[in-house]
């Protein structure tokens, strides 16, 4: 299991255990219950990124009485759609290693930045 599978496994777990219905998740955040299903099966492909991704990721962290910094910070961490600054990043930490990084950001940015 990979650590993003982890992660989502460990929310769900969590959601599981406080008996926190998707429904419930899914009315605070005012979204369908199938983005949160998605979610908890590890596709984000319909999820949002940057800013209302993170939001989301709180709230779900809120709503199962995580703390919702250390999540947010984990899923920054682990997927691209909680940062959009991960492509700098990952491409400092490749230089230090000396190995080419692989990574290629969806999102175009200004020079600059």
């Amino acid at each position: 299991m990979n650590p993003q599978e982890m992660f989502v496994t460990r929310l769900r777990r969590h959601r599981q255990r406080a008996r926190v219905s998707i429904e419930a998740i899914a009315a605070n955040l005012r979204i369908r219950p199938e983005l949160i299903e998605a979610f908890e099966s590890n596709d984000l492909s319909a999820w949002p990124r940057g800013l209302y991704a993170r939001a989301w990721i709180r709230t779900y962290a809120l709503s199962v009485d995580l703390d919702p910094v250390d999540t947010l910070e984990e899923f920054c961490r682990l997927f691209p759609q909680g940062d959009r600054r991960a492509g700098g990043t990952i491409q400092e930490i490749a230089a230090i290693v000396a190995s080419p990084s692989e990574y290629r950001d969806e999102f175009a940015h200004p020079v600059g930045r």
